[in-house]
């Protein structure tokens, strides 16, 4: 007869005593399996939320741009000073002020006089060649900020009509926007003791 085929046992276990003791599968610890944990993650902002904190950030810069552009733009101020002679109206004396942050360059100056019907647009030039001969002024290379000048039209005549009307220009250069103008309006009428003077027109 064949041998029957002898199954090996497991080897015996022994103790701390050395005893043999008998293997039990479901007796022996199982290791534990770590599974890494993956890092935390800040949680993602919707799009849309995104997007529109971007669009205030760029709104923010474009405002800040402009107060700064608008806070250095050219200002100039034309007003009527005292007149130099009471019983001639032409004989006012205007006062042209920088007033803003940035100096002007090749200051211009121009009277225009209407006293309809008898005159319409009368001009007398205060710059140039046009200046020593109408208004023995020359015009003005540089106005820097906070500084005047004074400049008077080159009319003359003892009277003229209540509400005639001259208009003051001013040209002037900026560097870096060019050639630009300003203008005041000043009209006639009298005062509470009857003399006419020149009069910021609010129109």
């Amino acid at each position: 007869m064949a041998e029957r085929k002898r199954h090996k046992k497991p080897p015996l276990l022994y103790d701390a005593a050395g005893r043999p003791v008998e293997r039990d599968n479901q007796s022996l610890p199982k290791p534990k399996i770590h599974k890494p944990i993956p890092p935390k993650t800040p949680p993602r902002q919707p799009k849309a939320r995104k997007r529109f904190w971007q669009l205030v950030g760029a709104a923010a810069t474009i405002i800040a741009l402009g107060e700064f552009a608008y806070s250095f733009r050219p200002q100039i101020r034309i007003d009527r000073d005292i007149s130099v002679n009471e019983k001639d109206p032409f004989a006012t004396v205007f006062i042209i002020s920088n007033i803003g942050r940035i100096a002007l360059n090749d200051l211009v100056f121009d009277c225009v006089l209407n006293a309809p019907p008898m005159v319409t647009n009368a001009r007398a030039a205060a710059n140039g060649k046009d200046s020593r001969q109408v208004l023995n002024q020359r015009g003005v290379n540089v106005l820097a900020p906070g500084d005047r000048v004074t400049k008077y039209c080159g009319f003359a005549g003892p009277n003229f009509p209540l509400n005639a009307t001259i208009d003051f220009d001013v040209g002037y250069s900026v560097w870096g926007l060019g050639r630009r103008a300003a203008s005041a309006r000043f009209i006639s009428e009298k005062d509470g003791n009857g003399i006419t003077k020149w009069l910021v027109d609010p129109r």
